[in-house]
């Protein structure tokens, strides 16, 4: 991955006790296939990049989707090694760049203020399996026609706190998740989801302050 600043390491927070756990590593997805298609497309929470090699991956790129992503409310995910069509295709990758990305992904990320938990993102490395007939026209190919390879499938999962605006620590721009674009707010749309952010805020204060109360009247 492209990128000029240093990885940034993240606290372990108390409040990733609230939430309830990301899927573990490789968790839902069983295996992938070469050629095969899967449910993904370019949506409101996922997210198909094209670059087919770890090094053509860009930190800038990848900071506006997760902005968007997170901006929205409802987070999302993703996915490198898959065609805009869906179709598994995987990076190759050596274990030490799956390193490097690794490390590129969580700097990346440290790019975005507030800071993301530690326990609402996810980087999962998926491996894709080869048939001996080079593709995978059965729906579920026996073992013993699957053949390791060096391609994964890169899944980058994010979530948002509720109440919460998230911008890069170098911009103040605000960017939203629209369909399957980014786009900067401005204007309305932007003091609208300010808005949002402050009431959510007020809430939370409030709801703090009542259970305060309810303790001291114990």
């Amino acid at each position: 991955m492209k990128t000029s600043r240093r990885v940034t390491w993240k606290p372990t927070d108390a409040s990733c006790l609230q939430q309830p756990p990301l899927p573990r590593p490789n968790a839902g997805w069983g295996r992938l296939y070469r050629g095969h298609h899967i449910n993904v497309c370019n949506n409101a929470t996922q997210h198909l990049l094209q670059e087919r090699c770890v090094d053509n991956i860009r930190c800038a790129t990848l900071l506006k989707v997760l902005l968007g992503m997170l901006n929205s409310g409802e987070g999302g995910r993703v996915f490198f090694g898959v065609s805009e069509g869906g179709v598994v295709e995987g990076i190759s990758m050596t274990q030490q760049q799956r390193d490097c990305l690794m490390l590129g992904v969580s700097q990346c990320v440290g790019e975005i203020r507030p800071l993301v938990l530690p326990c609402d993102e996810l980087v999962q490395f998926i491996p894709v399996l080869l048939t001996q007939h080079g593709s995978a026209e059965e729906p579920q190919p026996a073992a013993a026609n699957l053949q390791p390879t060096d391609r994964y499938v890169v899944i980058i999962t994010v979530r948002p706190r509720a109440g919460v605006v998230y911008r890069s620590r170098d911009s103040d721009d605000v960017i939203l998740r629209q369909g399957a674009s980014n786009v900067t707010l401005q204007g309305l749309p932007l003091a609208a989801l300010l808005q949002r952010e402050q009431e959510l805020n007020l809430q939370q204060l409030q709801n703090i302050t009542d259970e305060k109360l309810s303790l001291i009247l114990l």
